[in-house]
């Protein structure tokens, strides 16, 4: 088995088509006689089945024998060739059966697909062993180029810009991005033509450089699946796709870019055109560009600038630690901003608000820096404007009250330390109202800076003297080591204010009054001492002016109650506090009530029954007495318009007129009140101090005589305890003169008094006036006043003042007894 007959007697079987015997050597050497049939396949021997007998064998038996046994021998052939040759068909069929099916399987893409026969020499065994040769070929090309289009697929989809790859006229495959930019899915494009990717107009473009690719991109509009155009720039090659080199195209969508460079140009274009100034340098401080309004500002032109550092601009007045601060910031990456003062070219100085900020590169890595820079000049001076305007006294250039606090605050820290004392003195200037009022504000401010400058210069250095408004300055002396100091710096204070100041043509006069209050003993916080002396200053005017008045505790309780008085005033109107009390005012000639004299009470409910000697100086002080005022006029009438209701008869109303209220506008409301109540102008009266009529002011004499125009009668009150000028009942409208209680009590026990009243009252009655006799309290009085023929009569004789009820009671059940 497995031995080649080739070169052996054998051989000549193989060229045999048909049966054949003959006698040859066989492959041992010896003599057979072999019988050879041909299997065929198409006519065509494909094997042959030889049988062979050693001839000595054959040669034994007889000759009949062995023609028989031949003739069996035969026989045995034809049926193993028979067999044989079907065997062989079957065999065959089988083969070419499996080698079929393969070929159908590999034809429907199945490349693993083989016939599985072994290898033979025959002609089905070699084909199929080819057929399984080309099918592993086929199909590790075939793995090779899906390797070869994964990583062209995988660079695709990695890719930031669009890919496809094309025939030149239809899409074959895209990535994702190429898909999104479009807005459709990657399965839309595949198949379709390059021309649905951008307009009608751009689409010979498109063919013509995807056909013959150019020396670099194109940019040309692109269609998006919604219609809309976007910017592309396209860029062409080639790429091994699906087993073959294929043209591709990368799409790069520039809509960013095209926007990214307009806000780049318009950037630039911003800096250059920028208000602020703008300057950039290398990592090392060297300038390499500047904007012209960096130029305009500083006056360096951009040759005289850049290749520099900014030195150039260094005024040499900012401190170190400044410079060294920015550049500690900026060199650890940080944006830095501040002021600096700088120096123009020409030398003049400018402040200016800096940012500077490093710029890096893609690596991170600080290149350049950059300033923007705006010229803060004006901003800074009306800082230091408002800055002084905070901390000082325009007039005067003295500190201001919030500065001279400060610098109290610091003067107590020190002095509590090191166990010293401070002084703090209030001053307020006798006498400079007048001046203020006579010679006008233009004079009074002169004085006031006269003043100023003369307390500075009878103070120690340390010192300081402030002032807090109007004609009050505040001083403050700190290290005291005794009250002496304080003592001493106050003599020189009254007088340095009491030497005579010439303001243009005028000499004046002025004094202070000082109240002074000592850490630690009157108070331990600028609040408390600055109070506590100005309690004293009060105590120092109170007490003649011109001096010097230390803070003693029980003027503090004073001025407290003051304060509570008119801090309740100021809410009195408010809350109802406030009500009339009537008088009756007695007609001597018919023993019967002439009329009422209406007197303001307030009733407060943390202060009691408060007297009017108490509240009216405050409410004149404060100015409160203009709305008080008011109140008690509108009252007063709506009284006397309800007297005649109840009574039947009319009474006149007679009222006080604070010097306060004296203005025009106070005729106006006197005839408002008159029409408000349907009350007759004669049925009301007012009364005026003498105080009022000592200014002279011609305003006064044109409003007394509107009054008396509209009807109203006019009182002069309290004659007898002031000037008691003749000039005055003269020059003014009165038609009534009140002689004060004060007189009245006199004349019982002075008999020049007496001769004097009757002396006013016979005066008065020469010039057509009313005598009003008041504080009539004993029949004595009563008598003496009936006596000198009085008009009317006002006391506690007849009644005290009372609530209206009361008063209209009194006038319905009381008589009257002489």
């Amino acid at each position: 088995v497995g031995q080649s007959i080739l070169d052996t007697p054998i051989e000549r079987v193989l060229s045999a088509d048909r049966a054949t015997v003959f006698e040859a050597a066989g492959l041992d050497g010896a003599i057979h006689i072999f019988a050879a049939i041909p299997l065929l396949v198409q006519d065509r021997a494909t094997s042959h089945v030889v049988i062979g007998v050693p001839l000595a064998t054959a040669l034994a038996p007889s000759r009949t024998e062995m023609f028989r046994n031949l003739t069996t021998i035969a026989f045995l052939g034809m049926v193993a060739a028979a067999f044989a040759a079907w065997l062989s068909d079957r065999l065959l069929a089988r083969r070419a059966d499996r080698l079929v099916a393969a070929a159908s399987r590999l034809e429907a893409g199945d490349l693993a697909s083989r016939t599985g026969l072994p290898p033979t020499p025959d002609e089905i065994g070699q084909l199929a062993h080819a057929f399984d040769q080309m099918a592993a070929s086929l199909e590790q090309s075939a793995r090779e180029q899906r390797k070869e289009e994964e990583r062209w697929r995988d660079l695709a989809e990695a890719a930031l810009d669009g890919v496809l790859v094309h025939d030149g006229v239809a899409i074959l495959d895209v990535n994702r991005r190429l898909a999104d930019i479009f807005g459709y899915e990657p399965g839309e494009l595949r198949g379709a033509t390059l021309a649905r990717l951008v307009p009608d107009e751009h689409a010979a473009t498109l063919a013509a450089y995807a056909e013959n690719h150019g020396p670099g991109p194109i940019r040309l509009a692109g269609r998006r699946k919604d219609g809309a155009t976007l910017p592309l720039e396209v860029s062409g090659g080639q790429a091994y796709y699906a087993g073959a080199s294929r043209r591709v195209l990368s799409i790069r969508d520039i809509s960013h870019e095209a926007a990214l460079r307009s806000r780049v140009q318009w950037l630039s274009q911003l800096v250059e055109q920028s208000p602020s100034s703008v300057m950039i340098t290398d990592a090392d401080g060297k300038v390499e560009y500047i904007n012209a309004r960096f130029s305009e500002t500083s006056l360096f032109a951009p040759e005289e600038a850049i290749g520099r550092t900014p030195n150039i601009l260094n005024s040499g007045l900012n401190p170190p630690e400044l410079f060294v601060g920015l550049w500690r910031t900026i060199k650890e990456g940080n944006v830095w901003r501040g002021e600096i003062l700088n120096r123009r070219k020409d030398g003049t100085l400018f402040w200016e608000y800096e940012i500077i900020s490093p710029i890096r590169d893609d690596s991170g890595r600080v290149t350049h820096y950059a300033a923007m820079k705006e010229d803060v000049t004006l901003r800074k001076e009306y800082e230091e404007r408002l800055l002084r305007q905070a901390h000082f006294d325009e007039l005067t250039g003295l500190p201001n009250r919030l500065l001279a606090r400060d610098r109290l605050n610091g003067a107590l820290a020190r002095a509590a330390r090191n166990e010293n004392k401070v002084a703090v003195i209030m001053a307020d200037l006798d006498g400079f109202k007048k001046i203020n009022d006579t010679l006008g504000h233009a004079a009074g401010d002169s004085l006031l800076g006269v003043i100023a400058t003369r307390l500075k210069g009878v103070l120690r250095e340390a010192d300081t003297v402030a002032r807090l408004g109007g004609d009050e300055f505040l001083v403050i002396l700190p290290d005291l080591k005794q009250d002496l100091s304080a003592d001493i710096a106050g003599r020189k204070i009254l007088l340095a204010c009491a030497q005579p100041a010439l303001i243009g043509p005028h000499e004046l006069f002025v004094s202070a009054s000082l109240g002074v209050a000592l850490f630690p003993d009157d108070g331990d916080n600028p609040d408390v001492l600055i109070k506590n002396a100005d309690t004293a200053m009060y105590e120092a005017k109170r007490a003649g002016k011109n001096r010097l008045m230390p803070f003693r505790k029980e003027a503090g309780l004073r001025i407290v109650r003051h304060l509570a008085l008119e801090t309740g005033l100021r809410r009195a109107l408010d809350r109802n506090e406030l009500s009339l009390a009537f008088q009756p005012i007695m007609d001597l000639a018919t023993s019967s009530v002439a009329g009422a004299e209406a007197l303001l009470r307030w009733n407060n409910a943390e202060l009691g029954q408060v007297s009017p000697a108490d509240f009216i100086p405050i409410a004149e002080e404060t100015g409160l007495i203009q709305d008080i005022g008011d109140w008690v006029l509108r009252e007063s009438c709506r009284a006397a318009s309800e007297l005649r209701r109840h009574l039947g008869r009319p009474l006149f109303m007679s009222i006080n007129l604070s010097a306060r209220q004296v203005e025009r506008r106070i005729v106006d409301l006197v005839a408002e009140s008159l029409d408000t109540h349907s009350l007759s102008p004669e049925l009301l009266k007012i009364e005026v101090t003498e105080s009022l009529l000592v200014r002279d002011i011609p305003l006064t004499l044109e409003i007394m005589e509107s009054m008396r125009n509209l009807g109203v009668g006019l009182s002069l009150d309290d004659f007898g305890t002031g000037y008691s000028s003749l000039s005055y009942i003269k020059k003014y409208p009165f038609s009534t003169l009140k002689i004060d209680q004060s007189f009245i009590r006199g004349i019982l026990l002075d008999a020049r008094d007496r001769r004097l009243f009757s002396a006013i009252v016979a005066m008065a009655r020469a010039l057509g006036l009313d005598i009003t006799a008041e504080g009539v309290e004993t029949q004595e009085h009563l008598g003496l006043v009936r006596g000198e023929r009085c008009a009317y009569a006002q006391g506690y004789l007849f009644s005290p003042p009372m609530p209206f009820d009361r008063f209209v009671a009194f006038i319905r059940e009381k008589t009257f007894v002489s």
